[in-house]
């Protein structure tokens, strides 16, 4: 991503703080500017369709001038010290990954958006805000599961029954109260009920009385 320089200059100077000078204020622009310009300077670099071994160190050099000036002007301003993923792969990965693919021309970041949408910002989101880090691992390990469970369950051979139509025209058994317990376990083992026709065993004293 290409920074328009214009934008970024002369933005801290027209709405720095009073308790700031006006000469840390002007200080601080030239280093913004500075940073966006040399962070143009590597992304056009790395846009090139050919590479020679030679580009590889003047990326190498540009790289690491543009990390000094980002690390020492936003480092203060993060709280984790900037000691994040895309900014370590950027510095210390780009170059062997342009060697392995080809030019960063090709390469798309729709599937890591994609995760960072689904087990970030939705989770985030859905979150009371108290306590977000363990309620977003909480939400991601819960649908990981479901959807492990339900992938398992689609892969299991699909077993189609036939259930056989059967008119009840009489009495089929019998039993007296006093004995209904034995009767019903009885009759359970020896017979493939339904769920429904199990419910209605042990509901049975509570409907009679």
């Amino acid at each position: 991503m290409k920074v328009f320089l214009f934008i970024a200059e002369s933005l801290i100077k027209k709405h720095y703080k009073a308790s700031i000078e006006t000469s840390v204020a002007k200080h601080y622009d030239s280093a913004l500017v500075n940073v966006y310009y040399h962070w143009n300077r590597i992304y056009l670099f790395c846009r090139k369709e050919f590479f020679l071994e030679s580009d590889f160190l003047k990326l190498k050099n540009l790289i690491k001038n543009w990390a000094k000036l980002f690390l020492k002007l936003f480092t203060k301003y993060s709280r984790s010290q900037l000691k994040l993923p895309k900014l370590h792969n950027w510095c210390y990965y780009i170059i062997t990954t342009i060697k392995e693919y080809g030019p960063i021309n090709g390469f798309t970041a729709e599937t890591y958006e994609t995760l960072h949408k689904d087990y970030v910002k939705k989770p985030c989101r859905a979150s009371n805000k108290r306590d977000a880090t363990g309620q977003i691992i909480q939400v991601v390990s819960r649908n990981s599961t479901i959807k492990y469970l339900f992938n398992c369950k689609k892969s299991e051979p699909i077993v189609r029954q036939c259930h056989k139509k059967i008119a009840i025209n009489g009495l089929l058994e019998s039993f007296i109260l006093e004995t209904a317990d034995d009767f019903f376990a009885s009759y359970k083992a020896k017979k493939d009920l339904a769920p429904e026709a199990l419910l209605s065993f042990e509901h049975f004293f509570f409907i009679i009385k």
